[in-house]
């Protein structure tokens, strides 16, 4: 903790499948999308990477990446997921 990390990957993983595409993108605490940051888990899949697109988390950052689900829901009714993470 406290360095700039540059990654060669992001990777998003659910534990079960869906019945849809499930999209993971992570934002900067102003809101703004990573570049490199996305991550797209098709149907029937549990997991992904957005290879070939790097990712900086920058020292003295908060994260936060949410999670879209293409159509339906996650189980308790929202479209969407959030998770924060620090650097």
């Amino acid at each position: 903790m406290g360095e700039t990390l540059t990654l060669p990957k992001f990777f998003c993983r659910l534990s079960t499948t869906l019945p849809a595409n499930v999209t993971f993108q992570v934002f900067d605490s102003a809101g703004i999308a990573l570049a490199g940051g996305t991550c797209v888990i098709t149907t029937g899949s549990t997991s992904a990477s957005s290879t070939g697109n790097t990712i900086t988390l920058t020292a003295g950052s908060v994260y936060a990446v949410k999670a879209t689900l293409a159509t339906g829901t996650f189980g308790g009714g929202a479209p969407n997921a959030w998770w924060a993470l620090g650097q």
